[in-house]
């Protein structure tokens, strides 16, 4: 059985479509698949399991909030509710699974864990995101353009209060649970279509390590990390993750663990024998795919190309919504895209950036274009970076070195770029190794 967020299009984003794939090949495996998500409120507010219309479909009702981004206002509003103990063990006794695989706390209470480990189910967990290690899946700081990953528990401690006391009410929270949420997200998108985005601001102050701990963060904090030491394997989805995990538990070491890129259906590596000519007339077109958040290092890449001295070099930027303007010459917001759309997109880009400056677990943009025969320049920060060779020259690990690569950029530097760029493409059910450990 699967606990996640949900399906699309009530969630999207790279966790929903892995975990989609991911039942469907299990499914054509021969195994049944089962999912819970959290969906629904009712006015008892006690957190059990409810059956849908769908028989291999089950609802997390009344769930722990989900603080999908930002991050958490009032701690004891996320563990210590009344729970179904009795109804969600004779849910696990009925369903007789013998794998429960977790892909996020979110939502989830400690006592279905618990009830787990009693019936002797088999806990797997896939580092989407770090939600439990800390209050933001990203565990980096917007406001100060910063990750927080490795810093010292009273100095994260800080971080989880000061985004908290930022972050949106429970009640807010709460709208995430509920049914009319896609029809609620789709006219949030359309509204995001018609405001600018705003640069935010970066003065690199540093948190104030001697402020006075909220307890009701501190049990948080160490609520989630008891739930984290029931998970009998981790399924790490890059070194990057890995390195994050056990810096922050470093006893999951002596769990068993394994380290297993991924990939989802989308990616299907083409034809490359004839890969897009660089036309000499033409200025080099690179790309960028996602959001206009801090943490992918965005506003970063753009400093970077008004730094730039390679005047045939420009900037195209898909994937989010806004009608931003950077007002930066050769940088051009291209709006956002449908998935259909992409290996248009790509056969029209001579190379992509992938400037993430948060630690990103994995991330598809990587082999989606590698597999367009695109060549990318990645962030170490990128969980993927692991898919390429150490002689692969589209690596970079600080601001200054991206900035020799985009002034080095040209037609010859490109073709290098291709000839290495070779991947082994995961497929998806590598990560059924980690259910037999």
């Amino acid at each position: 059985m699967h606990y996640y967020l949900g399906p699309a299009p009530l969630r999207s984003g790279g966790l929903t479509k892995y975990v989609e794939d991911l039942m469907e090949a299990e499914k054509l495996n021969g195994d049944t698949c089962l999912q819970l998500y959290p969906l629904k409120l009712t006015s008892n507010k006690r957190i059990h399991i409810s059956k849908t219309r769908d028989s291999k479909v089950y609802q997390l009702v009344n769930a722990y909030p989900l603080p999908l981004t930002g991050g958490i206002k009032t701690p004891e509003d996320f563990w210590g509710g009344d729970v179904d103990v009795s109804g969600i063990r004779q849910f696990l006794k009925h369903i007789a699974v013998d794998i429960i695989h977790i892909h996020t706390l979110m939502g989830l209470p400690i006592e279905f864990l618990q009830l787990a480990k009693q019936l002797g189910l088999k806990i797997v967990y896939t580092t989407h995101d770090y939600f439990g290690l800390s209050p933001v899946p990203d565990f980096f700081d917007a406001q100060l353009g910063r990750s927080f990953a490795y810093e010292q528990v009273d100095s994260q401690l800080a971080f989880w209060q000061r985004l908290g006391s930022q972050s949106s009410s429970t009640m807010k929270l709460r709208v995430f649970q509920l049914p009319i949420y896609v029809q609620l997200k789709k006219i949030a998108h359309f509204i995001s279509q018609f405001r600018s985005n705003e640069q935010p601001g970066n003065d690199n102050k540093m948190v104030n390590e001697t402020v006075t701990i909220d307890t009701e963060f501190r049990k948080l904090f160490e609520h989630y990390r008891a739930m984290f030491r029931m998970v009998d394997v981790f399924h790490f989805n890059s070194r990057v993750s890995q390195g994050v995990f056990l810096q922050n538990m470093p006893e999951l070491k002596d769990q068993k663990y394994m380290v297993i890129p991924i990939t989802n259906s989308n990616i299907r590596k083409r034809n490359l024998k004839q890969p897009n000519k660089l036309v000499e007339s033409q200025n080099i077109r690179v790309g960028y795919l996602g959001r206009f958040t801090p943490a992918k290092g965005v506003y970063e890449l753009v400093e970077m190309f008004k730094k730039a001295s390679n005047s045939t070099i420009e900037l195209h930027l898909f994937g989010d919504a806004s009608r931003h303007n950077f007002n930066v010459k050769n940088v051009y917001n291209e709006g956002a895209y449908i998935s259909s759309e992409l290996t248009n997109i790509l056969d029209n880009l001579d190379v992509v950036v992938v400037p993430s400056i948060w630690e990103e677990t994995f991330g598809f943009v990587p082999i989606e274009c590698v597999t367009n025969g695109v060549p990318v320049l990645l962030s170490r920060h990128v969980g993927a970076e692991m898919l390429f060779t150490d002689d692969y020259q589209g690596k970079y690990s600080s601001q200054g070195e991206l900035l020799k690569k985009l002034n080095a950029l040209d037609r010859n530097f490109i073709k290098q770029l291709r000839e290495t760029m070779a991947i082994q493409i995961p497929q998806m059910l590598d990560v059924q190794q980690a259910y037999r450990l």
